[in-house]
């Protein structure tokens, strides 16, 4: 069975169980560590985005190092991120771990999914939303944003 991996980001204002404090994407970094702020949903039965979504409270805050070794299911992982810039930034996310089946990430805004890339090593290059033999996905935000 193929390893899923989902990254769910949406609006933080529809998610009142998220960890207290966004991570603020500083207005210079070449590379932001998310881990110490993930959440994930330890159920992998649960494998589209809307029962998810109804899973809010399930959602648990990942250990550090935590490896959750080749498991079947769905799993899916969130954070807040908040663009303090009074600027548009154009970030990529990076799931540094390249043997992952499938790689989805979600984005949600004000309660709609408005976009879903998705990556993998079932994946051609081309494929995928950055070519590469990482997962890497564009993460858009605009000034003032906060998205999960």
């Amino acid at each position: 069975m193929s390893l899923l991996l989902r990254l769910w980001m949406v609006c933080a204002l529809l998610l009142p169980a998220l960890p207290a404090a966004a991570v603020v994407v500083p207005e210079s970094f070449s590379r932001l560590d998310l881990t110490p702020s993930l959440q994930w949903l330890p159920q992998p039965s649960v494998d589209t985005l809307a029962a998810a979504r109804a899973q809010d409270d399930a959602f648990i805050d990942i250990i550090d190092d935590a490896n959750l070794g080749r498991l079947p299911g769905a799993w899916w992982f969130r954070t807040e991120l908040h663009n303090a810039a009074p600027v548009a930034r154009d970030l990529l996310l990076a799931v540094e771990f390249d043997k992952l089946e499938q790689v989805d990430l979600y984005l949600v805004r004000a309660g709609v999914p408005t976009e879903r890339f998705r990556s993998g090593t079932g994946l051609p290059f081309a494929a995928r939303p950055v070519a590469t033999a990482g997962h890497l996905f564009p993460l858009p935000l605009a000034p003032g944003e906060t998205v999960t």
